[in-house]
């Protein structure tokens, strides 16, 4: 079990949204609970990306990414923290 390093919520698993992979050193994925856009590291713990990573990004890329953003903080709206 890992924990996402921007709000420290426990990850537990993980989905590829384009079939079965598993996660690789340089894969990235969103954390569920905050959105935070991470990186796999060499040992599988997770890393946040800064904005230079980002911004090598594909410009379609980037508009799914802040797409699926919006989508998971719209899962948590009416939570309490």
């Amino acid at each position: 079990e890992i924990q996402c390093p921007s709000c420290r919520t426990d990850l537990d698993s993980v989905t590829d949204i384009q079939g079965d992979h598993t996660p690789k050193k340089g894969d990235f994925s969103l954390c569920i609970k905050c959105g935070q856009l991470l990186k796999f590291t060499v040992d599988l713990t997770l890393k946040k990306i800064d904005d230079s990573e980002f911004r090598q990004f594909d410009e379609d890329i980037k508009q799914k990414i802040m797409e699926y953003q919006v989508a998971i903080k719209g899962l948590h709206e009416d939570e309490v923290t």
